[in-house]
């Protein structure tokens, strides 16, 4: 980031991890209600020294894609809707299930089809918070076993 792209007390924020953190942890937790039984990846890294700039940087965006009726947040916000609306006794809903969605968003064009869309509308995320992004998506660490990973995507 550039000097003078972020306040004192959000400089303080990003760099607060930078003397005591720990290195993410690889597990999986297993999903057996799945026919046949399915691993969910997980890498915790709540302490990890980049975790300061995945909560900034989620924060900028949250408040972005908060403006837009369409993006839901999560799936509660999805119920909520339902929960309010009418439907007339012919209408059908259909639900849609992602497969390992996550594990195949390739990340580099999720980062660009980010930046069309903040610039494109609203402009309120600056370079320096892509910049933050970036590395928060591409230079993650994990470890299993005691050994160290860098996380590809």
């Amino acid at each position: 980031m550039e000097k003078g792209s972020c306040s004192y007390q959000e400089a303080k924020f990003l760099l607060s991890k930078i003397e005591s953190f720990s290195i993410p942890h690889f597990y999986i937790i297993w999903k057996i209600l799945k026919n046949p039984m399915v691993g969910r990846p997980i890498v915790a890294g709540y302490n990890w020294l980049l975790t300061p700039a995945s909560i900034f940087v989620g924060t900028f965006l949250k408040d972005f894609y908060s403006k837009f009726v369409g993006i839901l947040k999560d799936s509660l916000s999805l119920i909520k809707i339902l929960e309010k609306s009418k439907f007339n006794i012919n209408s059908f809903l259909f639900t849609v299930d992602f497969e390992n969605l996550y594990t195949n968003i390739p990340v580099n064009d999720a980062i660009e089809m980010m930046k069309r869309l903040v610039f494109q509308f609203h402009n309120v995320i600056s370079n320096a918070h892509f910049e933050l992004l970036e590395i928060v998506f591409k230079k993650q660490s994990h470890d299993i076993r005691q050994r160290i990973f860098p996380t590809n995507f």
